[in-house]
């Protein structure tokens, strides 16, 4: 696939006129006459840019936001796993806006991982040298301009990702014409076999995402700034970085059965307590939203930049894979996504329980209407039973807020989220349960009582 910025700039669906306006913007200029293009500057005056792209936000702007969003404490935050911070460098899509956020240009600028070793891909340095004349021409002592930046939606089949020369927010975050990316499934063997997915480096399977940040420069900064002296937008406090924010949300469901925080090992085998067996998430969208909408830019028009959004973002191109209620029996192996076993998460863990993972796109609950809402179905294995049905049941965990270990109100799923479902006992009937959601560390526990 070609790495060319303009070609970046058009996924999906392109239309003569798009390229066109493309075309246009590879000229640094937007205008209905040729001859009102001002001759492009030397190179010479170019201005070099320096910021920093993050994968994850290191902690809540607010305390307003943090109680809100029911965030953990920062200190207890855990950065992603590389493959869930990983950019596909060879296919970032950057964008210049002007201060009223209207798009000027697409650019190239070069980009590296910080510390991939230690920090899993979660921070990056980008430096741009760009000549647009909105810079060079402008009249005023300060500068305000926009950074958008768009990561790994190009393998997952992207529809409308046309940026071009004077889209503004309302257009470029519109549902009706937001680009769009298709949820990457795999099918498992067998006509009714549920899905699975998990990003992976090694695989180049990655994550879409996308970020925004608003910058205010010294015209005399930037042009006393040079390749060898760039003009550093970011500094130490992070307020200044383009946070990236992950296109999807992860539901977590957390095996702590048995558990004994007093005995050692604090739970037996699988094959020698009531356990996990398998979990399956049944209902979900099968695309997603590159940007989330514009109503979830922060203090927008003023200082708009990444922050966890509050709404859901599913776009009108997005259907809902319908499931059947849990106790109907059989299910539409169309509708079911399979949990995976997650090693890592669960290495991650001081108690070392057991994790299972899903990813999946946002979901918005008045977006399905009257359709069956999704929900988890959780099959416990109690190998010491002597009775059949008590040896591997099903259990329905409602996508909900959980309180004691009782199901309350039902849940949209928000990008960059995690949602996680601890699950403490099981009887015949319930599943005790705690539950947590902050992003990408969202907790969650679920009370379920013991076998009878």
């Amino acid at each position: 696939m070609s790495t060319n910025p303009l070609h970046r700039l058009l996924r999906g669906t392109a239309s003569a006129a798009a390229l066109l306006a493309l075309a246009i913007m590879a000229q640094g200029c937007v205008a209905d006459n040729e001859d009102d293009c001002p001759a492009p500057p030397a190179p010479e005056n170019n201005i070099t840019l320096q910021f920093t792209v993050v994968t994850r936000n290191i902690q809540a702007r607010s305390k307003s936001d943090s109680e809100s969003r029911a965030l953990i404490p920062t200190d207890q935050t855990q950065l992603g796993t590389a493959d869930e911070n990983y950019l596909d460098l060879q296919r970032l899509t950057f964008v210049l806006l002007d201060g009223s956020g209207k798009a000027l240009t697409s650019f190239a600028p070069e980009v590296k991982p910080e510390n991939p070793a230690t920090d899993y891909y979660s921070r990056y340095t980008v430096k741009a040298s760009l000549d647009h004349p909105y810079f060079h021409n402008a009249t005023t002592a300060d500068i305000n301009f926009y950074i958008m930046v768009l990561a790994n939606y190009q393998s997952h089949n992207p529809m409308n990702i046309a940026v071009s020369p004077g889209m503004d927010f309302a257009h470029l975050f519109d549902p009706k014409t937001v680009g769009t990316f298709a949820f990457p499934l795999t099918k498992k063997t067998g006509d009714n076999e549920p899905y699975w997915w998990e990003p992976s480096i090694a695989k180049a399977q990655y994550i879409p995402m996308s970020g925004l940040q608003n910058f205010t420069v010294a015209k005399t900064d930037l042009e006393k700034s040079s390749e060898e002296d760039p003009l550093v937008l970011s500094d130490a406090s992070g307020d200044k970085d383009i946070n990236m924010l992950r296109a999807i949300a992860k539901i977590e469901v957390i095996d702590h059965i048995e558990f004994d925080e007093n005995a050692t090992p604090h739970q037996n085998p699988i094959d020698d307590r009531v356990s996990i067996e398998k979990v399956e998430l049944l209902g979900f969208f099968n695309r997603g939203s590159i940007l989330p909408t514009l109503a979830n830019w922060q203090q927008y028009p003023t200082s708009t930049e990444t922050q966890y959004v509050t709404t859901a973002s599913v776009p009108d191109a997005a259907s809902y894979n319908i499931p059947s209620a849990f106790n109907t029996g059989n299910q539409n192996g169309a509708a079911i996504l399979d949990f995976y076993y997650d090693e890592i998460a669960t290495n991650q863990r001081e108690d070392g329980c057991r994790v299972f993972s899903v990813y999946v796109p946002e979901y918005s609950l008045a977006k399905i209407g009257t359709s069956t809402h999704a929900w988890m179905q959780v099959t416990i294995q109690n190998p010491t039973s002597t009775d059949a049905d008590l040896a591997s049941r099903l259990y329905e965990l409602k996508l909900a807020s959980y309180d004691e270990g009782q199901p309350g109100q039902e849940i949209d799923l928000l990008r960059n989220n995690i949602y996680r479902y601890q699950i403490n006992s099981a009887s015949a009937t319930l599943l005790n349960t705690q539950w947590t959601v902050c992003p990408w560390d969202s907790s969650g526990e679920i009370n379920i009582p013991d076998y009878e």
